[in-house]
């Protein structure tokens, strides 16, 4: 029955102010799943507080945004003082960095372009002698 208290269809729970703080605290350490594990309450109804609560889901962010901040800033301090990883891994994160060489990519890409565009001037017969030819040399 609705409004039964214990009964899975009780009346949604509402956070104390001190709780709010309490959210923002720990968003920085807990999944969803543990914060309402430790409210006392299931994720699903984590989640509709959040829903119908500004504050609380506000504050959520606000405890996650911030231990992301800090993780970020210790991860820029390092590579600016000269770590290899954390250079890589903020490049490639954020500054869309990859580790191929985009003109040695782009010089196979257009000789392989060449390559089948040469192809269409060749006849048929000459092509299955080439290819012939290529699998009698791989299988030696």
């Amino acid at each position: 029955m609705p409004g039964k208290k214990g009964s899975p269809h009780s009346l949604p729970k509402v956070l104390t102010d001190a709780q709010r703080g309490e959210v923002e605290a720990l968003a920085a350490y807990l999944s969803t799943a543990q914060l309402a594990d430790y409210f006392g309450m299931a994720r699903s109804t984590f989640f509709e507080l959040m829903a119908r609560d500004a504050d609380t889901a506000g504050r959520y962010k606000r405890g996650k945004s911030k231990a992301i901040g800090k993780v970020a800033q210790g991860l820029v301090l390092k590579a600016i003082a000269g770590d290899t990883t954390s250079s890589i891994f903020f490049l490639k994160t954020q500054g869309r960095w990859r580790e191929t060489d985009r003109t040695a990519e782009r010089e196979r890409s257009e000789a392989r372009a060449a390559a089948r565009a040469d192809l269409g001037d060749i006849p048929l017969d000459e092509l299955e002698a080439m290819v012939a030819a290529e699998k009698a040399r791989r299988a030696k």
